[in-house]
């Protein structure tokens, strides 16, 4: 499972590999399935709260925003 250092260095791998904007709807899809991913090993007092705004994230805002699936 992946670590609070490897997540940091996997978003930070995704920003430069977005040519360093922060604003494009790729990246930020990537960002929610990424904290997504990484709250799944984290313990239930973390993981639930973070669990539903990642899925409102990506249910408002990267699907019906970005229209990215």
């Amino acid at each position: 499972m992946p670590t609070a250092a490897s997540l940091r260095e996997q978003l930070h791998e995704d920003w430069i590999t977005h040519n360093r904007r922060t604003l494009l709807p790729g990246l930020h899809a990537l960002v929610v399935h990424r904290v997504a991913v990484w709250c799944r090993s984290q313990p239930a007092p973390v993981r639930v709260p973070l669990a539903i705004v990642c899925r409102l994230l990506n249910n408002l805002l990267i699907r019906n925003v970005y229209g990215v699936e």
